[in-house]
């Protein structure tokens, strides 16, 4: 054997080994596949029977799904329907199957699939804190579990998803949220602050991206950009500002922060309120301006915020 069958061969035979092994992993998908699915379908059947006991029956719903609803299955006897919904708790997508009953009352929640925090979230996805939503009928009727706050309004706007869904099924009307595009969202909120508007041509100071202005003498908006915890991959926010220097409005137009942590402070919008009215802002007790608190829990963000806005400031000084 010379030295280049001496180098072939085990080439070739290794080959032939990987054709060999995903050869059987496809095959092994293929048989166990449908034994899985079939296996879900059991399980989401035996729920439905559970989650509506007074059903008989379950004939899969065809027409406009609410947010967050996937599937939903009206009893053929009219007892009511099984909705299955999702949404965003702290580690990702809670899928529960919610039971609704023809008095438009839940008549049980059950968790499907999730992938929370065991001992902390889960805690919001036990039977003993679903089985407070039997009987309700809406979903914010059961308070959040206090440390699992949002898994559980996770699993509280799936019970209202599937209490709206119920009103479609019965002929009653729904408007899906309108998704904007980035600079749909802009023009909006720019319009919001400022009425009629245009784009001013001027030296951009550090993070400002647009500077526009009022029309109807109302004043600035500036689209700024803050570094918060992912430095590759910025948040944008758009500062109003009076015609006087004051901060008007700040509004989130794209972010990507950690659920838990940075995402609160640009989404639930009581961060911002101290900024509102400040002409000048600091981070120094003692220091000229409104004193602007950084969230313990989200330091990067919050003071990429600051920086974001101070950098709002700054533009509006520099054209006047």
């Amino acid at each position: 054997m010379n030295k280049k069958d001496g180098i072939i061969k085990p080439i070739v035979v290794l080959v032939g080994i990987c054709l060999v092994v995903s050869a059987a992993l496809a095959g092994a998908y293929q048989i166990t596949s449908p034994i899985i699915a079939a296996r879900a379908a059991e399980a989401a059947d035996a729920a439905k029977i559970i989650l509506l006991p007074e059903g008989e029956g379950f004939t899969p719903f065809d027409g406009t799904l609410v947010s967050g609803v996937t599937e939903v299955h009206t009893a053929d006897n009219g007892a009511g329907i099984v909705c299955s919904a999702g949404f965003n708790g702290f580690g990702g997508n809670v899928e529960i199957m919610v039971g609704v009953n023809s008095n438009r009352e839940v008549t049980g929640v059950q968790v499907m699939n999730h992938s929370e925090t065991p001992g902390v979230g889960t805690n919001a996805l036990t039977e003993e804190y679903l089985a407070q939503f039997i009987g309700a009928t809406s979903g914010d009727q059961v308070d959040a579990y206090s440390g699992a706050t949002f898994t559980s309004k996770a699993v509280q706007s799936g019970v209202e998803a599937a209490l709206t869904q119920f009103d479609v099924t019965q002929g009653g009307s729904y408007e899906a949220p309108v998704e904007l595009t980035e600079e749909e969202m802009i023009d909006a909120t720019v319009t919001e602050l400022l009425g009629a508007y245009e784009e001013v041509s001027a030296t951009p100071e550090e993070n400002v991206l647009n500077v526009f202005k009022s029309g109807e003498d109302k004043g600035y908006a500036m689209l700024v950009q803050g570094v918060g915890h992912y430095t590759e991959d910025p948040f944008k926010l758009l500062v109003g500002i009076g015609t006087d220097g004051a901060i008007t409005g700040i509004t989130t137009i794209y972010q990507n922060e950690t659920m838990g942590f940075g995402y609160e402070v640009l989404t639930e919008g009581t961060y911002f309120e101290q900024f509102l009215g400040a002409t000048e802002i600091t981070r120094k007790s003692g220091g000229e301006g409104t004193k602007i608190d950084v969230v313990t829990s989200a330091t990067e963000t919050s003071v990429g915020v600051y920086d974001a806005v101070k950098a709002a400031l700054n533009q509006f000084a520099a054209l006047q």
